[in-house]
């Protein structure tokens, strides 16, 4: 089956999943021709192999204080921590050039990705970070997007959003009054 075909089954019935499709898959099917190769197929088994999470913690528990708010973390990104929206919506993990700088988040200055959000297109530069932690949960080498700050406008007090590259590493529940994220069984 040639690639393009491949790809595109797998974004349909990846909707009708619990969980949202890996983001390196996601980004292979923008477009499957330039984007599947041998080397990211293999980077999208090993992520899903290890999940490259540090399980320090068992289960976090946020409080949703009414329907369909905006939930706001207190995440730390390389050691600096920052107030986040967690946007399950969010492919990636996404942060302004300011708090990326500070952070010290290793930036492909090279990279120019066009990103659909709620605001609208947008550009970003491809970007990684060392740690990513809420509370005792914390990945490892988690894929980022980062936005010039005028561009990256999540509100005010807000540094990013926590998008799937790293809550897709835990498992995820969400009812009407709270979020629960845990470590993934081994």
């Amino acid at each position: 089956m040639p690639a393009i075909s491949l790809w595109r089954g797998y974004t349909r019935s990846s909707a009708s999943r619990a969980m949202p499709p890996h983001p390196l898959e996601a980004w292979v099917a923008t477009n499957p021709i330039r984007n599947d190769s041998s080397q990211t197929r293999t980077m999208i088994s090993s992520y899903k192999a290890k999940g490259n999470c540090k399980d320090i913690g068992k289960e976090e528990t946020f409080p949703i204080s009414r329907p369909n708010s905006v939930v706001k973390l207190l995440v730390v990104v390389n050691g600096v921590q920052g107030t986040f929206i967690l946007d399950t919506g969010a492919t990636f993990v996404s942060i302004r050039r300011s708090f990326a700088e500070k952070a010290k988040v290793r930036i492909d200055e090279e990279s120019k990705l066009q990103l659909s959000t709620a605001n609208g297109m947008t550009e970003a530069k491809r970007a990684q970070a060392t740690t990513v932690q809420v509370r005792s949960l914390q990945a490892n080498d988690v894929p980022v997007v980062v936005q010039a700050d005028e561009k990256g406008s999540y509100g005010q007090g807000v540094d990013g959003l926590l998008g799937m590259s790293f809550l897709s590493r835990f498992n995820l529940t969400i009812d009407g009054r709270q979020i629960k994220l845990s470590s993934r069984s081994k």
